[in-house]
């Protein structure tokens, strides 16, 4: 009994008042929460809803700012202006805490070069009250020549520039003074990278959506990315330099000007079999599966290291005259040991069954496009499997082409049928694939709740 009486005064001792902490206190164990979390905290009290939101305790900010000047008044302009103005105005003040800085400027009916004139004289005030600063993301409509870059803090690791596509982008030799960036993603119609940036050796990953990429030779220079993914570019033979990549993925990638697409399957062919490091390959509208794509699947079948594989063309291709054009099996090779997540189309799974009978260390598959209602080797396969399959996912079937929007979808048959085979399975359906959905890359202006 006394025991037990000394353990209760024991754990009311241990008992601590967080009320009677002073602000800044607070506000410091409200910082290490995520956002969520501070969100819960500040439904305590008025108190703890202040220091939940201390500037302090904002380390990751998204600003988005409409700046429309076509159809507005002189006070709907003047609103705007101070709406902008109250931004800098606070990050002057308190941006010595920020760590991520998302901004996106909706301008229209702006001069041209004016929006960039605009941020050259803002980000070059406030970069100098953000030395602590590591990740960046810009958005606006309008072509510019980011000759400011050199006032951004040195402690820059990520930076993000976007521009409207029909836009033009030049990054200037100014930048390379940002010696710890590690990420570098841009976007705009054609995109223009200056010789000089050869510099940035801690650049590992790049990022570019673009019609055309001059200067991407300058990222290469280095040899040190490892992560390199392309959107709508027209190829270079430089690519193939970049031995060191662990991760590459190609989103419709049409052949250099002059070139036909059998130049381009032969060069991505001969880049990806100097890519010896290569663990994850995602090819989306790069290699049409129309029974063209031999040597590239021969390329990727001999990448040792390859644990993720990812070929998406959105469905089968049809001749008028033909039909459907048969796409190729995926060939036996070296990846078969080391392969861990596959994603195609389920006719290509179907022809492939070879090849994932000899992969031991397979754990997820994404059906990718094709129609999972018919039976084929694929589902047989899948429903007989014993070792390392872990996970099956298709995508959702509707009623009738197009009623993805408002329409209740249903799961095909064969996924219905893998369920019951083989319970213990992790068999689901999702809406249509991308390549976020294979965590492969996160869009850095994605919301997230968890930040």
């Amino acid at each position: 009994m006394g025991v037990s009486k000394r353990m209760n005064a024991a754990s009311r001792a241990q008992v601590f008042d967080f009320n009677r902490l002073p602000d800044d206190l607070l506000s410091r164990i409200l910082g290490v929460f995520n956002v969520r979390e501070r969100q819960h905290a500040a439904l305590v009290c008025r108190r703890w809803h202040r220091c939940a939101h201390a500037p302090e305790v904002c380390r990751e900010v998204k600003v988005e700012i409409e700046l429309d000047r076509r159809w507005t008044n002189a006070l709907s302009l003047e609103r705007q202006r101070c709406k902008l103005s109250a931004v800098f105005a606070w990050l002057a003040r308190h941006g010595q805490h920020l760590r991520q800085l998302s901004l996106e400027l909706r301008n229209h009916g702006w001069a041209e070069r004016e929006m960039e004139r605009l941020l050259a004289q803002r980000i070059a005030a406030a970069a100098a009250a953000m030395p602590q600063l590591q990740q960046l993301y810009l958005a606006w409509n309008d072509a510019a020549k980011i000759r400011w870059a050199g006032e951004l803090p040195p402690s820059l690791q990520q930076l993000g520039l976007y521009v409207r596509f029909d836009d033009k982008l030049r990054i200037c030799s100014s930048m390379g003074g940002l010696t710890q960036l590690t990420l570098l993603s841009l976007s705009a119609s054609v995109i223009q990278i200056d010789q000089r940036l050869s510099t940035l050796t801690r650049l590992d990953t790049l990022v570019a959506n673009a019609c055309n990429v001059d200067g991407l030779s300058a990222s290469s220079a280095t040899g040190q990315l490892s992560f390199l993914q392309l959107y709508s570019v027209q190829w270079r033979e430089c690519i193939g330099d970049l031995t060191g990549l662990q991760h590459l993925v190609l989103d419709h990638v049409e052949p250099d000007e002059g070139a036909g697409e059998g130049t381009l399957l032969e060069q991505l062919a001969a880049a990806l079999r100097r890519m010896t490091r290569l663990t994850a390959v995602l090819l989306e509208r790069t290699v049409q599966q129309d029974g063209r794509e031999g040597g590239v699947l021969a390329a990727l079948a001999e990448l040792p290291r390859l644990q993720r594989l990812c070929l998406f063309t959105y469905g089968e291709y049809y001749d008028e005259e033909d039909g459907p054009a048969p796409c190729l099996p995926l060939p036996l090779g070296p990846y078969s040991a080391s392969l861990r997540m596959l994603g195609t189309s389920v006719d290509c799974l179907n022809r492939s069954v070879k090849l994932l009978a000899s992969c031991g260390e397979l754990e997820h598959i994404a059906v990718m496009c094709g129609d999972c209602n018919r039976p084929g080797r694929f589902w047989r396969w899948a429903a007989a499997r014993r070792r390392s399959l872990r996970r099956v996912q298709a995508p959702h079937e509707y009623e009738y082409p197009g009623a993805a929007y408002g329409a209740t979808p249903f799961e095909p048959v064969q996924v219905v049928r893998l369920q019951e085979a083989r319970p213990q399975l992790d068999v689901a359906c999702i809406e249509p694939y991308s390549f976020a959905a294979l965590f492969l890359w996160q869009d850095p202006f994605a919301d997230d709740e968890d930040m």
